[in-house]
């Protein structure tokens, strides 16, 4: 099928975990059929890999709405049940936290997979996630951490100090922090990977109530933008449930997801062709309620583009993002806006990559 080939080609996986992908975001029967007869044949569930692994709650809960029959159902269903049990322990955990954050009156947004999962899936067993995130401003930082501090949290990574996240990479940052019981606290500032502005956040936030309680997300045209931005950015394995989140989100507004808007973010963060990628493996997906206007304009996306991509993720290591986050600190100081061109700029060397965004860049 050509979904196969986009999937595999974009995202950069095996077979089987294609197949298993496909089988976790179709809506049809006839189509999960196949996918999972596909991988049923060519993978040993004892032997299944992380990044498998991982889509195997959502993958039990397709099964289950298609009643199929499987001789593995019972550790599928053993799979989700850990998954939500595990959600419960540290989202309880890192709730109180949070709590007491908003009653300092530090602004705070929670995205991803607990936000998703209370918002749109009423299920916190089908996104496997071992923590919570929030995006703060470059502001707040220093409070943010002192009071989590004092709280009993501490880096995950050891070799990381209040001091150096402030001073060096205050802006276009991940951190973690780890609560006494070991539940990990992502805090991502200044909305890596969008890098916006607080005032964006407030303009684009939703309430939600988590736990009878009334807490700060992101409106779904921008949350959807940042899926798709960590969905190529990510490395952990963990944009496979990216690609299922946003392909959830969707399907929960349908048309009442604001297209026109989505695509003036889209521009605006100029990040139109990596938006328009991703979200052609969910056009061949037969998502219908797509604008016919917006739907053209993303298979009209340069096929080099497609290169670029694959290109970016291969090289894109760890050293490269100091670069860039260092760039980043230094622009943001002298009051300059990044763009994603001086981005790319700053992780490739390669000309003949750069002429290729360049051509790119100025057909918008």
């Amino acid at each position: 099928m050509k979904t196969d080939s986009i999937l595999s080609t974009q995202l950069l996986i095996d077979n089987n975990c294609q197949f298993l992908l496909t089988c976790c975001i179709t809506d049809s029967s006839e189509v999960f059929l196949c996918h999972w007869r596909k991988w049923k044949k060519v993978q040993d569930f004892d032997l299944l890999d992380f990044e498998s692994l991982i889509l195997i709650p959502i993958f039990y809960k397709q099964v289950e709405k298609f009643n199929i029959v499987d001789e593995n159902k019972a550790r599928y269903k053993g799979i989700y049940k850990k998954s939500w049990v595990n959600t419960v322990q540290f989202s309880q955990d890192i709730f109180s936290t949070l709590v007491e954050l908003k009653e300092l009156n530090i602004p705070f947004w929670i995205v991803g997979s607990i936000a998703i999962e209370n918002i749109y899936y009423k299920d916190c067993g089908v996104l496997r996630s071992n923590g919570v995130e929030i995006i703060i401003n470059s502001k707040s930082i220093k409070q943010v951490l002192d009071f989590l501090i004092q709280n009993g949290y501490c880096f995950k990574d050891k070799k990381a100090s209040n001091e150096f996240s402030v001073t060096k990479l205050s802006y276009g940052k991940q951190l973690q922090l780890v609560s006494k019981i070991g539940s990990i606290l992502y805090i991502s500032i200044g909305g890596f990977p969008l890098m916006l502005h607080n005032e964006d956040f407030e303009n684009n936030q939703i309430d939600f109530n988590w736990n009878l309680y009334i807490l700060h997300t992101l409106r779904p045209e921008l949350e959807v933008l940042r899926l798709i931005l960590n969905s190529f950015f990510d490395k952990s394995k963990n944009h496979l449930l990216w690609i299922i989140s946003i392909k959830k989100i969707l399907d929960s507004l349908n048309t009442t997801f604001d297209w026109k808007y989505f695509n003036q973010l889209a521009i605006k963060y100029e990040v139109t062709n990596i938006v328009g990628v991703r979200l052609q493996m969910l056009i061949q997906n037969n998502i219908n309620y797509i604008p016919i206007e917006y739907k053209n304009q993303l298979l009209n996306i340069d096929s080099s583009f497609n290169l670029a991509l694959l290109k970016f993720q291969n090289k894109h290591t760890k050293i490269e993002i100091f670069k860039f986050n260092s760039l980043i600190y230094k622009k943001m100081k002298q009051g300059t806006d990044v763009s994603w061109f001086e981005y790319l700029k700053v992780i490739f060397n390669s000309v003949s990559f750069i002429d290729i965004l360049s051509r790119i860049l100025k057909k918008r």
